[in-house]
Formats: structure tokens, C-alpha cells, sequence
């Protein structure tokens, strides 16, 4: 029936697609081969997944965690001013550049108390708002995939997402809602919600990232009356 992301069929499906990128620790949601083609997997899906795992609320989770890539490679976190490395005998290092060999915990057996004031990127600018949402949408669906075929997932209502997360409407508007407290958690959850409003169809994802809230629309990608937020709760980003 054609590729899950681009509907193409001339091309080969020979490669499993993990629908949370495998260095968040997926080794369950996962599409079988033929559903995905080797093209969008090993291209766009995978810059996506990158995207994904460079996020910053992730890549310290993954690091905190010890999650390693799936090279088997443990993460470190690279800033302009310091670095924060896990290594495989439970220690992180924090280690601010210029200021000696750093600071080193281990999580679960002591409790230390710091503050960290380091430099790291604009992750809410609009044009990285829209490719960490791109990286969402492929997510979410491969979710609905799992649930309801390839069938349901090749219906009309998901050709614009589809053409979103290829890269091929730049400009597109959506919103992101993050949870302003995150608490450590593992697994990585998320579930969704088919609804109906002012005739539209949409598809409402709430994901759990490692303690982090996660919220946005699938299809109609907008926001109702996102100021009767309880802004102490979420952030809430329009693009």
C-alpha cells in the first residue's frame, strides 16, 4: 500500500522504523518492516529522531538515566560553558570549563544539592518549534498506525502531516505545550484522542518524555483560548 510517511511504493522496505527513536530506550513501539520505506526511514525519520534526542529536556534525561545510543554509546551533554558526562559505573561528572575537574554524583546513592547556570540554546525559536513538532507528528503517527492500520493512516485527513513532517510546508503554524515541572519517570508514554470540534477532525497527543508533559494537534494544529492555560503549569508555544 505504499510508505507509511511518503504513500510511495517504488521503493525498498527492508528496515524496522522505531517510532521513539531507539536512544530513548524503545525497544517495543516499533514498525515492522514493509511499513516504513528505507528512504524516509534512513533520511528524513532519522533526522527527526536526531532532532528528537537533542532536545534538551530529553538528552538530559537520557544522560540522567544512562540510556545509551543505539550504538551503546553513553551520552554527553555539551554546552558553551560546561559538561555534564555519565559514564557506566553510575557517576555524572558536571564539569564547568575552566573551573578544575568538576563536580561528580551518583544518582540514588547520595543527594547533592547544586546550582546550574549554563548557556544552551533557544529551543522555543519558531523555526526550532517547527522541527521539534515535525519530529512529534512522526511520532504520533506511527502511534495511530499501531492502533489502526496503514489503511486508516493512508486516509486524506493525514496527507498535510504527511507533507509536514517530510519537510514539504516550512512555514505551517501549531502550538506545543510543555509541563513546566518535570520529574524523572521512565517509560516514555503517550496517548491520543480522536475529536471532533467546529466540524474539523483532530487527533490530540498528550506524551509523557522521562517526566516531561508533552501536548499538541495532530491535524488541526491549532489552540483554543490557549490563555485559559494555567500558565504556572504549562508553556505554551503558537507558531
Amino acid at each position: 500500500m505504499g510508505c507509511l510517511y511518503c504513500k510511495r511504493i517504488d521503493r525498498p522496505f527492508t528496515s524496522v522504523e522505531h517510532i521513539f527513536p531507539q536512544g530513548m530506550g524503545n525497544d517495543e513501539k516499533i514498525l515492522p518492516r514493509g511499513v516504513v520505506c528505507d528512504v524516509c526511514n534512513n533520511g528524513v525519520l532519522a533526522q527527526l529522531d536526531q532532532t528528537l534526542l537533542d532536545f534538551e529536556p530529553v538528552a538530559f534525561m537520557r544522560m540522567y538515566m544512562g540510556i545509551p545510543n543505539k550504538d551503546g554509546k553513553l551520552p554527553i551533554l555539551r554546552y558553551p560553558n560546561v559538561v555534564i558526562e555519565r559514564f557506566a559505573d553510575n557517576r555524572i561528572r558536571v564539569h564547568a570549563k575552566g573551573r578544575g575537574r568538576g563536580l561528580e554524583v551518583s544518582p540514588g546513592e547520595e543527594e547533592v544539592k547544586f546550582n546550574l547556570n549554563f548557556r544552551g540554546k533557544k529551543p522555543y525559536a519558531p523555526s526550532h518549534c517547527r522541527k521539534l513538532s515535525r519530529a512529534f507528528y512522526k511520532v504520533g503517527l506511527g502511534l495511530i498506525y499501531l492502533d489502526h492500520g496503514l489503511s486508516f493512516c493512508h486516509s486524506p485527513r493525514y496527507d498535510e502531516v504527511r507533507t509536514i513532517i517530510q519537510g514539504g510546508i516550512p512555514d505551517f503554524h501549531g502550538y506545543l505545550l510543555f509541563g513546566r515541572r518535570m520529574k524523572p519517570a521512565a517509560p516514555v508514554t503517550a496517548t491520543y484522542t480522536f475529536l471532533q470540534a467546529d466540524g474539523f477532525d483532530t487527533t490530540v497527543f498528550e506524551m509523557n518524555l522521562f517526566g516531561l508533559f508533552v501536548g499538541f494537534d495532530l491535524e488541526r494544529r491549532r489552540l483554543d483560548n490557549p490563555s485559559g492555560l494555567d500558565q504556572a503549569e504549562y508553556n505554551v508555544l503558537v507558531f
